[in-house]
């Protein structure tokens, strides 16, 4: 049966492995593949500066499990045209594999549906391999989701490849204020956003009452489902929560609370806006899942008296499973 070899899942390969993916690939027939492939943890260098990481790359010779990888790469190439949805996770200097012309000059990915990067850039010279490949796989007229799990810098790059217009789904490792600003208003059809961190490092002495703040909204009219933490609570929680409006919110995720805290008054008070503004109703509302449980009663209280706002009048809160889970509340089910 093709369709069970239509799935495949590659992590750290070892030189083995490419008779194992020839095989895969062989089973699969004709049908459409929902392919994942992944650098091993031994193969990602951390987060250091990118001269840093060059001398490193430059003083290193191929491993074999890197040999194997760009095989396997070069093999999942050739069915380019079955690809429909696709997760690649490796350095640049894997992912060179992407300029050949064969992919480059043709259209390869006609059926693509969905893809997931995390390309971690490790040169200097020569356009990111990220937007090599980007560019390839949002030629798709079928695209619907798109992710960048590595830190993409989108400012001063073309991203007008990507066809955000029509795009149902986006995730972001990391989204600055002045991209959330330059994309989002192309979003008419967006019904799912999530920022892993929302923020700027530029925004210099920012003050949420400032005459800043005074601007038109951008709408996300389709958006039903928002998860983003924001950097900090003084300033990017108000960076978005008093630019965007979204009316057809439904489930709202701040696992970080506003700007890993608890959030301020002002905080809530842009929250609060933001949600009575959109006019949305929500049957899902998670809050500080992933900081440590409330120290005092006190807090707990004042975190109580936000909750009783409006735009959370129509939630009860779910269980709690562990003292770190967070609040979460969903909508009252009707007898």
């Amino acid at each position: 049966m093709p369709t069970l070899w239509s799935c495949w899942t590659v992590y750290g390969p070892d030189p083995v492995d490419i008779t194992m993916f020839d095989l895969w690939l062989a089973r699969s027939g004709n049908e459409m593949l929902d392919l994942t492939i992944h650098a091993g943890d031994d193969s990602h260098l951390e987060y250091t500066s990118v001269s840093a990481e060059r001398a490193i790359l430059e003083k290193s010779a191929t491993t074999p499990q890197e040999d194997a990888l760009v095989a396997i790469l070069r093999r999942a190439i050739q069915e380019s045209i079955r690809w429909k949805r696709v997760s690649f996770s490796f350095s640049d200097r894997i992912g060179q594999v992407f300029q050949s012309n064969y992919f480059t000059t043709r259209p390869s990915v006609p059926n693509l549906e969905a893809f997931e990067l995390d390309i971690r850039e490790t040169t200097l010279s020569g356009p990111p391999i990220i937007h090599t490949l980007g560019r390839v796989l949002c030629t798709s007229p079928k695209i619907r989701s798109a992710a960048w799990k590595a830190p993409v810098n989108f400012e001063g790059s073309d991203s007008s490849y990507i066809p955000f217009e029509r795009l149902t789904a986006l995730r972001f490792d990391y989204l600055s204020h002045q991209t959330a600003l330059e994309i989002l208003p192309r979003c008419h059809t967006l019904e799912y956003l999530s920022i892993g961190q929302f923020g700027s490092l530029d925004m210099g002495s920012f003050s949420p009452s400032g005459t800043e703040m005074e601007v038109d909204r951008v709408t996300l009219p389709c958006l039903k489902t928002l998860s983003i933490n924001c950097l900090d609570e003084a300033r990017t929680v108000h960076h978005f929560f008093k630019r965007f409006l979204a009316p057809s919110l439904q489930d709202l995720q701040l696992n970080l609370g506003l700007g890993e805290t608890y959030g301020s008054p002002e905080a809530w008070t842009a929250l609060i806006e933001f949600l009575q503004e959109s006019g949305s109703t929500l049957n899902t509302f998670s809050f500080a899942r992933k900081l440590e449980p409330l120290e005092t009663k006190r807090k707990e209280a004042e975190l109580g008296r936000y909750l009783k706002a409006k735009p959370f009048s129509r939630l009860v809160e779910s269980p709690w499973l562990t003292q770190s889970e967070g609040w979460k509340g969903e909508l009252q089910p009707y007898c």
